[in-house]
């Protein structure tokens, strides 16, 4: 497994600013948008992840306004393409011993709703 695990992922997008805003503005050209994620291991007993950080790395982090309890306790969970193919193969597995089970047929005796006044058959007309 790998030795150190990922804590953020950022995204930013850029969007070409209008011909109009252009001409408004003497900015650049575009519209930026930046997103930050913290990440953090799933709390999930079949997912086994090892997490290490250096006394150095603590120290970077938290000069950079990384909070780590926010980290340990909001982190969007994540995990490695194998362990994602694994909880695939384990869902698979699982919806296709609940679907084999045979369902119990629907009560065939049940009475069909027949609406009567105008304005009813008009609304449903309308749905």
């Amino acid at each position: 497994p790998e030795r150190y695990a990922i804590i953020q992922l950022g995204i930013t997008l850029f969007e070409q600013k209008s011909s109009v805003e252009l001409e408004a503005s003497n900015s650049a050209s575009f519209h930026v948008r930046r997103y930050k994620f913290t990440l953090f291991p799933p709390a999930d007993p079949n997912i086994t992840r090892e997490i290490t950080l250096n006394p150095s790395s603590i120290h970077f982090l938290t000069e950079n306004n990384m909070n780590l309890d926010m980290w340990c306790r909001e982190g969007i969970p994540f995990c490695t393409n194998e362990m994602g193919a694994t909880q695939v193969e384990r869902f698979i597995d699982r919806h296709k011993k609940i679907t084999a089970i045979p369902k119990a047929s629907p009560v065939s005796n049940q009475k069909r709703v027949v609406l009567t006044k105008e304005e009813d058959k008009e609304f449903h007309a309308r749905c």
